[in-house]
């Protein structure tokens, strides 16, 4: 008596011992890639803040050098550089 058969099908053993292995392969990739979807989420949003940050630095920047000239000044030198007296000029 023999157990080995010539017969080419699959079993339903082998069938639900595949699709198990497959699901459980299925089941540790899509948590890996959850994983890995919330970690490009961070270092986008870090990016994103690290933009924001040297943003206001150089904002900062441009505000702490800017030339310190009183408002009334600032319309009197535009005035002497013109060539044609406009309402400004008249004050």
């Amino acid at each position: 008596m023999s157990f080995i058969s010539n017969n080419k099908a699959f079993t339903l053993i082998e069938l639900l011992v595949t699709t198990a292995i497959l699901g459980i392969l299925a089941a540790t990739s899509i948590a890996i890639f959850d994983q890995f979807k919330t970690k490009a989420y961070n270092v986008e949003t870090l990016s994103a803040y690290r933009q924001i940050i040297q943003i206001a630095y150089a904002l900062e920047n441009e505000i702490v050098n800017a030339p310190r000239i009183a408002p009334h000044q600032a319309a009197l030198s535009s005035c002497n550089k013109s060539t044609t007296r406009d309402i400004f000029c008249m004050v």
